[in-house]
């Protein structure tokens, strides 16, 4: 009995210590309750919102709270925004990057959330950053123009302004706006045109996170507009392969500044899926935009899009006679095997459409060969296929007549051998 009741003298300690006032005071100190989010969660309208949006911010789970953006004693009802405290209210545009980074550039702190924290440097090496401090412009965009204020989300929220899908709309807020671009003389079509090309289709149609977004092009915290001499670099962090075969053209080889680069055949913002037309084209980006038809470097165009071209309609071609074959019913071991083939066929195609960035038509055509070899082969060896069924089809048809005759014969026999009989 006394060893019983030893063993339950720590759990009544325990206890004792939770339920006493000190603990309950301790606790919820933790939670850091201040006067700021107890009467602002009582007003109305935006006052309020501020505190709404903020609980379900990533700032209130790591326990970021009123004071250490606005300063002020979260403690003291009375002297909650006085100035003396270190009250500032609503932070000027150019305190706002400061006042993120006492929090973002500190690496102990971030490392818990595996965050950069090189983000305010980078900001202030960006066209937002250099016209904000530099110039003093406070209608650039800072950390809350991107992230929004109260209401900081992760990148991983789809709420967020800056999850992946919404970061063209977010940048359009400014970028689209004809008032605040005016002052700049800058284009508000951007995202009108993302919107239509190839990458804005894969994004906002198709819903593929992996295409490039405004942020890829232009940089996040540190944005600026890519330069001639930079613009192939930044396609290759996508274009990795296409980068490599082009710089092995005549167009890079060139240095003159303005020289053709990805953005002078594919455009930036409205970027296109390519078609083969572009080598014989009269467009602004096609090669014709260039090159007169009479020009040698107009013939290459033509002789690269003939190439393709081939095999483009060869491989086609091959996998019709594949589906034709498989519709009257073939041999599925058969069929399987060519099929490879022209999955073979189609890999050296596209290789063939990235080789065509050395504008190297033997290059070119050393794959394109290989694709028309494999697709002629397949065509010919479903038509040997078919012509196979189409004999065997009729030799069961012979075999079913002959059997039909003889056994028309036997019943005649048969009819003969009883009237003798009888």
């Amino acid at each position: 009995m006394k060893k019983a009741i030893f063993y339950q003298i720590p759990i009544i300690i325990i206890l004792c210590i939770i339920f006493s006032p000190h603990f309950i005071s301790a606790q919820e100190q933790s939670e850091k309750i201040n006067v700021c989010v107890d009467c602002h969660q009582n007003l109305e309208d935006t006052l309020k919102d501020a505190v709404t949006n903020w609980q379900e911010s990533v700032h209130k789970k790591a326990g970021v709270y009123c004071n250490d953006c606005h300063g002020g004693n979260p403690n003291d009802s009375d002297n909650a925004m006085d100035e003396k405290t270190g009250f500032i209210g609503i932070p000027k545009p150019k305190d706002i990057p400061k006042i993120c980074s006492r929090c973002h550039s500190d690496v102990t702190m971030m490392r818990k959330y595996n965050l950069k924290t090189d983000q305010f440097n980078l900001y202030k090496t960006s066209v937002h950053g250099m016209r904000l401090f530099e110039k003093g412009d406070e209608s650039v965009a800072t950390c809350a123009s991107c992230h929004g204020n109260h209401n900081v989300l992760s990148k991983n929220d789809l709420r967020s302004p800056i999850y992946r899908f919404n970061v063209p709309l977010t940048c359009g807020k400014c970028h689209s706006n004809k008032e605040m671009m005016k002052p700049y003389n800058i284009p508000t079509d951007q995202y009108e045109l993302y919107r239509k090309s190839h990458h804005g289709k894969m994004l906002l149609e198709n819903k593929n996170l992996r295409v490039p977004t405004c942020v890829d092009c232009h940089g996040t915290h540190g944005a600026v507009p890519p330069g001639v001499t930079e613009i192939v670099e930044v396609c290759s962090n996508c274009h990795s392969v296409i980068s490599e075969y082009f710089k092995k053209s005549p167009h890079h080889l060139i240095k003159k500044e303005g020289m053709p680069r990805c953005i002078n055949c594919h455009g930036n913002h409205d970027i296109q899926r390519p078609t083969l037309e572009k080598f014989t084209g009269k467009g602004v980006l096609d090669c014709g935009g260039c090159h007169y038809p009479e020009s040698p470097a107009f013939k290459t165009g033509a002789d690269i899009k003939a190439s393709l071209l081939e095999a483009e309609t060869l491989l086609k071609a091959g996998n019709n006679d594949i589906a034709l074959m498989k519709e009257k019913g073939g041999n599925s071991f058969a069929i399987g095997h060519l099929e490879d083939d022209m999955d073979n066929a189609r890999t050296k195609l596209l290789e063939a459409y990235s080789v065509s960035h050395t504008l190297s038509i033997d290059e070119i055509k050393r794959r394109t060969s290989e694709v028309v070899s494999i697709s002629k082969n397949v065509s010919e060896t479903i038509k040997g296929m078919i012509k196979d069924i189409k004999l065997r089809k009729l030799g069961l048809i012979f075999t079913w007549v002959v059997i039909g005759v003889i056994i028309m014969l036997l019943r005649q026999k048969a009819k003969d051998w009883k009237r003798i009989i009888k």
